[in-house]
Order: structure tokens, then C-alpha cells, then sequence
């Protein structure tokens, strides 16, 4: 290959992407929607925006980009503070309201102020309140590092935004089962720790089996008469680690029981339906 041809290849090959490529293939990653929110010399100020993400965890912080020319991006740049409202599934309505330029975009709009001022969205899945902690840019957007103050939720399934359109998730049979399993994993420990017999037997398949290796399996009578008495003789119940295999649940946790003492156990339980079909004591140790 001559060394001419060679460059000019490479050239091409490394030309800047236009932006209406660059949009269209970034418009692959699904987001979720937000409404940006912020008060500035009385004025209340809104945007949609996509480009948030959590940044620390420690202390508590998001990263919101935005528009340098957006009247929202300059009063927040002006004012220190903005917050965060996490758009539900059927508010698709307010996504292209806040979306558009100019007008009362806060017309109708059911909002509460936040502890600062900044407008809370009252449809809202979650809310977050947000001081500016530094500030960037990054070509056309300001770049918003800020410590979350304060923060709500409520339960729903939050709005989806991919290639231009609003749409909504669509969680998996096998994700919600396995949420499932989690939730009777829980449900089942807290109420053994709290000696809430009818709330176990509520849990339990009628075919269910207890063993501890290596002692010999137990029927459901076995595991009322040799496992109940300890019920509600622990202080403290915590769980180290839940891990899925298969349609099995791995769960791992610590006690304190009411005299001092601490222990761990290893179980994993099995399911038919939505009962606890086996539990399997694999390991356990004092500490």
C-alpha cells in the first residue's frame, strides 16, 4: 500500500461524525426522562433532560448536562440549586411540554416547592433536591456536579426515551420472579425472627423440606417441632448476600441472638410457585 493511499484512508476513516450522526447513533442508548427544575430570582425555570446520571454514593451526588443556551441551564448556572423529577409511565404529556421552548411550561402543572423553592412536580416517580458543587463544560453544555440534600420515591414504573420516542419498560417474567423469590426470602426470615407462626405457614408449600447436612431431611412437621423453638430468640436479623442459581435462591445472613452471641448462615431455598418448597442449611458458623 502506498503510504499516499495509506493517509488518505486513514483521513477518511477518522473524519469528525457530523452531528446528526452522532444523534442518531446515540439515540440507540435508552435513558430515562427527567423534568429539570430551578427557581432563580422568584422565576421558576423547567426543562425535559435525559443526561442525568448518579455519580457517588458518598456523599450522595447526580451529573446533569445541560444546554448553554437553555433558560434553565443559565438559572441554575445563576442560582446553585435545581432539582431532579423522575417522569412516570404516563407522563409522556410533560416530557414534550417541558421540552418545548418558551410559554408557561408550569401552566397547570401541579407542583409543590421543594425545601429551597425549586418546583417539585406533584406526578412525579421521584424527586431529588440538588446545590451545585462544581461546575464544567463540555462543548455546548454546561456539566452539573451537584450533592443530592434531599430525595423522595414512590412506587411505579418510570417513562423510556429511545430513538425519539417515550415509551415505557418492560421488565422480564424471569426479573419479576426473581424479585419474587427475594421478597419471600425476606418475608420469610423476618417473620421466623418475630415468632409469626400463621405469617410462616403462609410462606411454606404443604410438600416442604428441611434439611441441615448432615442430619437427615425433615418433613414440615419435623421443622416445627426441631426449628421453631428458636423463633424469636434473635435480636438482630441481617442478610449479607442473596444470590440467584437457576430457579434456586442462595441467601446468606447474620444473627445476633438475645444472650450476645452471632452467627452466620448459608441456605438455599427453593420455590414452587409462590411458596418456599426446600430450605438447605449448607453452612454455619459462630462469630
Amino acid at each position: 500500500m502506498q503510504r499516499g493511499n495509506y493517509a488518505a484512508e486513514m483521513s477518511e476513516s477518522l473524519r469528525r461524525l457530523t452531528p446528526e450522526e452522532f444523534r442518531d447513533v446515540i439515540g440507540h442508548f435508552a435513558s430515562g426522562v427527567t423534568v429539570a427544575t430551578a427557581l432563580h430570582e422568584g422565576r421558576p425555570f423547567g426543562t425535559t433532560a435525559s443526561a442525568v446520571s448518579s455519580l457517588s454514593l458518598e456523599p450522595p451526588m447526580v451529573l446533569i448536562c445541560m444546554n448553554r443556551d437553555s433558560e434553565t441551564g443559565q438559572a441554575i448556572a445563576s442560582s446553585g440549586r435545581f432539582a431532579i423529577n423522575v417522569l412516570g409511565e404516563n407522563q409522556a404529556d410533560a416530557a414534550v411540554r417541558f421540552a418545548r421552548k418558551g410559554a408557561d411550561k408550569f401552566e397547570g402543572v401541579s407542583v409543590t416547592p421543594g425545601e429551597w423553592g425549586e418546583p417539585l412536580l406533584d406526578e412525579a416517580l421521584a424527586t431529588l433536591e440538588c446545590r451545585v458543587t462544581e461546575t464544567t463544560a463540555g462543548g455546548t453544555h454546561y456539566v452539573f456536579l451537584a450533592e443530592v440534600d434531599r430525595a423522595s420515591a414512590r412506587a411505579g414504573t418510570p417513562l423510556a426515551y429511545f430513538r425519539g420516542e417515550f415509551g415505557r419498560l418492560e421488565l422480564s417474567n424471569n426479573g419479576a420472579a426473581a424479585r419474587d423469590r427475594i421478597q419471600l426470602a425476606r418475608s420469610l426470615y423476618e417473620a421466623f425472627a418475630s415468632a409469626d407462626r400463621p405469617a410462616v405457614e403462609e410462606l411454606l408449600s404443604e410438600d416442604f423440606a428441611f434439611s441441615s447436612p448432615p442430619d437427615p431431611s425433615l418433613d414440615l412437621a419435623g421443622y416445627w417441632q426441631r426449628c421453631w423453638p428458636g423463633a424469636g430468640t434473635l435480636a438482630s436479623y441481617d442478610f449479607v448476600r442473596l444470590i440467584e442459581h437457576g430457579d434456586e435462591l442462595v441467601v446468606t445472613y447474620e444473627c445476633t441472638k438475645a444472650d450476645g452471641k452471632r452467627f452466620r448462615n448459608t441456605e438455599v431455598l427453593s420455590f414452587d410457585g409462590d411458596k418456599i418448597s426446600r430450605a438447605e442449611v449448607y453452612f454455619g458458623w459462630d462469630l
